[in-house]
């Protein structure tokens, strides 16, 4: 669309649309910015905020804060928009100041779209900001790394959107972590104004109001008709994969397009994965054949699908659940086995107890947390010892929370067992272990003064009695 008046005055109306669609303020952030946008900014101000950058804001945006509006009463004095909303333009853009913005949007953007992690780390390690840099070097490069973005708004935490505003992707909407966590997820919109109009869009028609994150601007957006026509006719997996992942984030789909996935899908195997979740979320029995299909091929994915969308039908699939725990070689898999075992009607604990043994650490570790939540941990203590005596941090650290809540004294030799063998914090070993202490009336210092040879099972009882001593006031004999 071209940037003319009429777009701006369609953008006023569609917020007023929105905030009806969204009474309850339950899309991300709206109950921060209450769809609240204060009134344009006038052409000077843009014209002194564009010197004091130097730069020239891209067209569209520079529209919206000149026509649409510029600021509201959302976090840091954002206008309605998505997240926390759109920062406005003035003396200062959130909590950055024109003239810290100044060093940093002046550089050249060094970000494009479709950056892999592999390069970003590259990049982040060629600017030296994986390793130890004093406090001026250490700005130096995190300027240089988001050069040329004008910061947008906050996404909550260190995620922000930012707008680029020079080299070949100016005008471009940008999300990314200032701590670094991955590489930037440029949005698919050519501009602000496009990207803006799509936020009000999605949430006239619900799709932001679904359940769960919807992490917006991450995904590529359109009506329902667009995105199936794209995904059928594209060439590559990529882009493929962008259309199906769009057609996911929509709150509701036709049965036209259930049937057109479910038709195609045996052409396109690579995709199964993805389009039994879009089919699953809104139709289960749609999805009979191609959770079949996955059961088989790709347990990962079937338990995935189970877990994200059909979890109140789980029991339909209980006999492919099960048949899965003997192919687990994998701790993704297995914690998805876990999630889906838990609204299964089995005995949790036989099932469970095998994989505590299990030679990947991460799986023991999930086997002991997920046996933490069985109903009757009495019969597994066995399991909860034997993590205590892990040669694994996060192992002992897992049975540990696993023991929440158990006030079986005979565990205390092998609490002081664990005392003994972490004298300094580890994985949150210590602070588990006080907890669990606590919980039977003694410490850690307490339990280190206890007799040598009451760490062992046969000193259980001289234990005992040091214990009671100790709380009536009295000493041991020796």
């Amino acid at each position: 669309m071209n940037d003319t008046p009429q777009r701006a005055h369609r953008i006023l109306d569609k917020l007023s649309q929105a905030k009806a669609a969204d009474p309850d303020l339950e899309v991300f952030g709206a109950d921060a910015h209450g769809y609240v946008v204060h009134p344009p900014a006038n052409l000077q101000a843009v014209s002194d905020f564009e010197v004091r950058l130097g730069i020239q804001l891209p067209p569209a945006y520079r529209q919206f804060v000149l026509e649409v509006g510029n600021g509201g009463d959302g976090y840091q004095g954002s206008a309605a928009g998505p997240f926390y909303g759109i920062y406005g333009v003035g003396d200062s853009m959130g909590a950055m100041q024109s003239e810290s913005l100044a060093k940093v949007v002046a550089r050249p953007c060094v970000l494009s779209p479709g950056m892999s992690r592999p390069d970003w780390e590259a990049l982040v390690t060629r600017l030296g900001l994986d390793g130890d840099l004093d406090d001026e070097t250490y700005d130096e490069a995190h300027d240089t790394l988001f050069g040329g973005l004008l910061p947008l708004g906050s996404q909550g935490c260190s995620m922000y959107h930012g707008l680029v505003v020079n080299g070949p992707h100016t005008g471009r909407v940008v999300n990314f972590d200032i701590d670094r966590s991955g590489p930037p997820v440029f949005a698919f919109e050519p501009d602000f104004l496009t990207w803006y109009e799509r936020w009000l869009d999605e949430v006239i028609s619900g799709d932001l109001l679904q359940e769960g994150p919807s992490w917006f601007g991450y995904m590529r957006g359109g009506l329902e008709a667009e995105l199936l026509a794209g995904w059928l006719g594209s060439e590559d997996a990529q882009t493929a994969n962008e259309y199906l992942v769009g057609l996911l984030s929509k709150r509701r789909l036709s049965e036209a397009t259930l049937d057109a996935l479910v038709a195609r899908q045996p052409e396109n195997g690579e995709h199964r994965p993805l389009v039994c979740q879009i089919v699953c979320k809104h139709d289960p029995d749609k999805a009979r054949a191609l959770l079949t299909l996955l059961a088989a091929q790709e347990p990962l994915s079937f338990l995935q699908c189970l877990h994200w969308h059909a979890r109140d039908r789980a029991q339909q699939w209980q006999a492919e659940v099960l048949a899965i725990a003997d192919r687990i070689t994998d701790l993704e898999t297995f914690r998805f086995f876990t999630y889906v075992l838990e609204v299964l009607p089995v005995d949790r604990g036989s099932i469970l107890t095998p994989f505590t043994r299990h030679e990947q650490a991460g799986v023991r570790r999930q086997a002991l947390h997920a046996l933490g939540k069985v109903a009757d941990r009495r019969p597994h203590l066995h399991c909860f010892i034997a993590g205590l005596h892990d040669e694994d941090s996060t192992v002992v650290h897992a049975s540990l929370q696993a023991l929440h809540g158990v006030k079986d004294r005979s565990l205390l030799p092998h609490y002081r067992r664990v005392a003994e063998r972490y004298p300094e914090e580890r994985d949150h070993v210590l602070v588990n272990l006080e907890h669990r202490l606590k919980e039977l009336g003694t410490s850690r210092a307490t339990l280190l003064l206890a007799p040598a040879g009451a760490a062992h099972g046969t000193g259980l009882g001289a234990m005992m009695r040091h214990f009671a001593n100790l709380v009536t006031g009295r000493r041991t004999g020796r």
